[in-house]
């Protein structure tokens, strides 16, 4: 298996493995749905804390606006995503974009 990789059933848009990888920054947006990960990340090394974790749901033209804060998990993202309805190709689609803006540090593999 590889590692640093997060593995994406396909049919049914569940994560496998690698669900506890972090997503940073970034917006993205797929079918209805579009996905904000905001806010500064806590470095306690340079005095800053972390944002509160803001998270929010919001209908918007024909759509549904998603934000979560920079550090959640892809776990926790695709949970959200589910909680929203995102079809399971949707919910592929959106982790590959996260990867191809490199809001995610790993692999994803769609199986």
């Amino acid at each position: 298996a590889q590692r640093n990789a997060v593995f994406l059933d396909a049919r049914s848009g569940l994560v496998v493995a690698g669900g506890d990888a972090a997503v940073g920054a970034a917006v993205v947006r797929q079918g209805r749905v579009m996905l904000s990960i905001i806010g500064p990340v806590a470095n306690p090394a340079a005095g800053t804390a972390a944002a509160p974790r803001d998270t929010s749901v919001r209908a918007v033209d024909n759509g549904i606006s998603l934000r979560l804060p920079v550090g959640t998990s892809v776990l926790e993202v695709t949970a959200a995503l589910r909680a929203v309805d995102a079809q399971p190709s949707d919910v592929a689609a959106i982790l590959l974009a996260l990867r191809q803006v490199g809001a995610l540090p790993v692999e994803v593999v769609v199986r």
